[in-house]
């Protein structure tokens, strides 16, 4: 077998006890150059959130976290996924020592380590049976867009859903000005 070129940092929620075969898994990831899962971990959908200001700015540090009333974990377990060079992901060093992870920052192999982590996910976890979603924010729209097809394609994994977040698509999508 190949050696590993990477690994993927993640942190999941899911419910004990739950019938897997009923209960949805979401994969979620952010988008942009360097944007760990964490802004919508602690921002958006997962079990606990920053407090803010009453005006709604940025609370002063230390930040404190609170329950997250609007979180998504009401109803699917939640898988968020840091790509590499993001977050605790990272590139492992190759033959020559040095990691080096500009490979992955193209599409594809994005694409394709996603895809190789959530098949891998599913398998050790038991999840094969759930009900699957991808979900990305802003650049993480496209990622979610292109995963429909390729995870099907490629990993046998036939998604139920798959969300956008305020996506950024104008960006690369001709004829959409």
């Amino acid at each position: 077998p190949e050696a590993p070129t990477a690994e993927l940092f993640y942190t999941a929620y899911t419910l004990d006890g739950a019938d897997v075969s009923k209960r949805p898994i979401t994969f979620l990831f952010n988008g942009g150059p360097g944007a760990a899962s964490v802004y919508l971990h602690l921002t958006a959908v997962g079990p606990m959130t920053v407090a803010m200001a009453g005006d709604g700015s940025f609370p002063s540090v230390p930040a404190r976290l609170q329950p997250n009333p609007h979180s998504w974990l009401h109803f699917t377990d939640l898988v968020f996924i840091d790509p590499v060079d993001t977050g605790f992901s990272r590139a492992l060093p190759g033959p020559k020592g040095t990691a080096d992870p500009t490979p992955y920052f193209e599409v594809e192999a994005d694409l394709r380590s996603l895809g190789q982590f959530m098949r891998r996910y599913l398998t050790v976890n038991g999840r094969w049976p759930s009900p699957k979603a991808v979900a990305g924010e802003s650049y993480g729209g496209q990622r979610v867009a292109a995963l429909t097809k390729l995870l099907m394609e490629d990993y046998d994994i036939n998604l139920n859903r798959a969300v956008l977040i305020s996506p950024a698509l104008r960006a690369t999508l001709p004829g959409l000005d």
